[in-house]
């Protein structure tokens, strides 16, 4: 019940607006209670940013046993495409994902923002692994530099586009083939980055520009 209302809360109102009183009143509990779980609302917050990491997650698969660094990468395309449908499946997810990425300055360095990406390092450590025993993934740079600076890349990206689309689901609703475009440009940065020799494909590139001229024209419509 913590996890439901707070999802509610910080989803429609953000981190900032979003009064640790009035989950307290509709939980029906004493604030004594709420802080013997949660430190504050700021821990409660990365408790539903943990929970949706994990749940989103989830799709990896378990048998997931790639012959060659080129079905790696197509694995890791699929994972990201089922990724984004899930974020307009929970378009709590969404918004929150949103909000998490404009305040995520003000985390820096905080404990909780510390523990997130510890445990989003551990993720890309199993997955960056099994590339590098494929040969889909460079071996010349520390694999907690590569961590870092992939992690850092997929914010960078996932910022823009939240600065560039204020009507991303509508966006994705009316033009669905873009989910599949769009996730396909980002993979091919993160093959880029990873992948030692690997040339990036421009062409596959352009649905990050297009993105942003599909958006303008959905809001003068």
């Amino acid at each position: 019940e913590y996890y439901n209302i707070a999802l509610d809360e910080f989803s429609s109102k953000g981190f900032r607006k979003t009064s640790l009183n009035q989950i307290i009143k509709k939980l029906g509990i004493s604030k004594g209670t709420m802080y013997y779980y949660f430190e504050g609302k700021k821990d409660l917050y990365f408790y539903v940013i943990k929970s949706i990491i994990k749940d989103m997650n989830n799709i990896f698969e378990n048998n997931f046993y790639p012959k060659n660094a080129s079905e790696y990468w197509e694995y890791t395309s699929d994972i990201a495409k089922k990724k984004i449908r899930l974020l307009m499946k929970k378009p709590a997810y969404l918004n929150i994902s949103r909000d998490f990425i404009k305040n995520s300055e003000t985390f820096v360095n905080s404990r909780e923002m510390v523990e997130i990406m510890e445990f989003m390092n551990s993720i890309l450590h199993q997955f960056l692994k099994k590339g590098r025993e494929l040969g889909a993934v460079r071996k010349s740079i520390p694999e907690d530099l590569l961590i870092n600076i992939l992690f850092s890349c997929g914010l960078a990206m996932d910022k823009w586009i939240f600065q560039q689309v204020n009507n991303l689901e509508e966006l994705f609703k009316t033009n669905p083939e873009i989910i599949d475009t769009l996730t396909t440009a980002y993979v091919e940065i993160w093959r880029g980055i990873s992948e030692s020799g690997y040339l990036m494909d421009d062409k596959m590139l352009e649905p990050i520009s297009e993105i942003v001229i599909l958006s303008k024209k959905l809001k003068n419509n």
